[in-house]
């Protein structure tokens, strides 16, 4: 090999080893940049913990320390220096749990003085596993108004965490407080009473059978469909203002000097009674009283209209009768109409004779059964003329053996009829003409 390649070859290998071995220095510089990158990154994880097992959530700010405790899925508030009682949001304290079980900051600093975070006047909030307690402090907002904030527990880094969750870490008061007139589940509730001054508008409660009537009218039959609307619009009620507790502002700037209205609404855990100032379709709000906490709150006066609610909105338009598959058998006695229908064996009967057309037998079940209500009574005091005779009587023994007489009796005006179960005036009325004339036609057509 001549000394010129040689050399050519040498000068290659010493270019190829200078190549290799910057290679080897970037690579290894950015692997390092991307170690130190994936490190700083997993340092703004916060947290990382299991939010369904959170059983405490402990919250100290300029109003005081509140501790909540979590027993079968309801948190409830255990503890607390704040001066007044108030129903608590678990939504709120569950949106906390959330948001702390995932925390990751923006981004963090190294800061000189933590004052300047705002973290003078920092909140607390823990949340605890059993003896595992997750801790976080949070401070002022930033200067762009992108971002709260937040210290860890021995830690002298500042991070930086999203608006939404340094928001819900501050609330306070303003978020503890339930957000909704009753703090319960539609489902739960068996018990209602409105109270109109002295008067009571309606008193209902509910078993399995479904909701009955106290009160006034003790024998009509409630329309659970009404019934159970109108505790979803007050249970999904939110409130609109929080003026302050009895103790501390005078009543009677709201209209609460004299109840006008009052709400009692019960659970098989709880009782919850609400006081309300007299409605005034020109207020634009209304105020109602928790005498068991002194809080008074506020609605906006559209959302109060339910406490215009007559009893006549949550009653049923007909007289209740059991459906035909549940009825064995049904005497009708009137001076126009005489006849017994029977269910036996799968057997339908009229007079004792067999009947083959299931839909025209339904349909005079239906006739003679459908007493529409026309006017409901809330007297609950029938006005009968001395010599009155019932003018439509039915009796009908269900399937299960038990049975029950719906009785129409004359009222003082022609045509309409008081109506009675078994003996009972049920403070509803009913039309004559619009009976017989359904009952006529259905018997016609099964009977021609």
């Amino acid at each position: 090999m001549s000394k010129k390649l040689r050399i050519v070859l040498l000068v290659m290998l010493l270019l190829l080893a200078a190549v290799v071995t910057g290679y080897l220095l970037v690579d290894g510089s950015k692997r390092r940049e991307e170690r130190k990158a994936a490190e700083e990154q997993n340092a703004l994880h916060m947290f990382q913990f299991d939010v369904n097992s959170v059983d405490t959530v402990e919250i100290q700010n300029e109003e005081g320390t509140f501790t909540i405790t979590r027993d079968n899925g309801a948190w409830t508030l255990t503890d607390t220096s704040y001066a007044h009682e108030f129903l608590l949001s678990e939504s709120y304290v569950n949106s906390v749990c959330s948001y702390m079980s995932t925390l990751t900051a923006k981004s963090r600093v190294l800061p000189e003085d933590a004052v300047d975070y705002g973290f003078d006047k920092e909140i607390t909030v823990t949340c605890s596993i059993g003896n595992e307690h997750h801790t976080v402090y949070i401070g002022g907002l930033s200067a762009l108004g992108d971002s709260y904030y937040a210290k860890l527990p021995e830690d002298d880094h500042v991070y930086c965490i999203d608006t939404k969750c340094g928001e819900a870490f501050r609330g306070g008061t303003a978020l503890l407080k339930s957000p909704y007139m009753l703090n319960m589940y539609d489902v739960k509730i068996n018990y209602i009473k409105l109270e109109n001054g002295s008067d009571t508008v309606f008193e209902c409660s509910k078993d399995e059978s479904g909701w009955q009537m106290l009160a006034p009218l003790p024998y009509a039959a409630v329309d659970n469909a009404q019934m159970d609307s109108l505790l979803t619009v007050l249970t999904r009620m939110e409130v609109d203002e929080y003026p302050g507790y009895a103790e501390e502002v005078d009543p009677a700037d709201y209209g609460l000097d004299k109840i006008g209205h009052k709400l009692t609404i019960k659970t098989d855990e709880q009782t919850l009674e609400l006081d309300f100032a007299d409605y005034d379709e020109t207020d634009s709000m209304v105020y109602f009283l928790n005498p068991e906490t002194g809080q008074i709150t506020g609605i906006e006066n559209a959302k109060a209209n339910f406490l215009q609610t007559e009893v006549s909105e949550i009653l049923s338009i007909l007289l209740p009768v059991p459906v035909l598959g549940n009825m064995a058998s049904l005497e009708v006695t009137s001076e126009q109409f005489n006849f017994t229908m029977e269910q036996k064996d799968e057997e339908k009967l009229l007079d004792g004779e067999a009947v083959t057309d299931s839909t025209k037998y339904e349909s005079l079940y239906t006739a003679a059964t459908t007493i529409l209500v026309s006017e409901v009574d809330e007297s609950g005091k029938a006005d009968l003329p001395e010599d009155a005779e019932p003018v439509y009587t039915l009796h009908i023994t269900k399937t299960d053996g038990t049975d029950t007489t719906l009785t129409l009796l004359p009222t003082e005006e022609e045509g309409i009829l008081y109506a009675f179960e078994d003996g009972n005036y049920t403070g509803m009325k009913t039309e004559q003409r619009v009976l017989t004339s359904a009952l006529k036609k259905a018997l016609e057509a099964l009977q021609g």
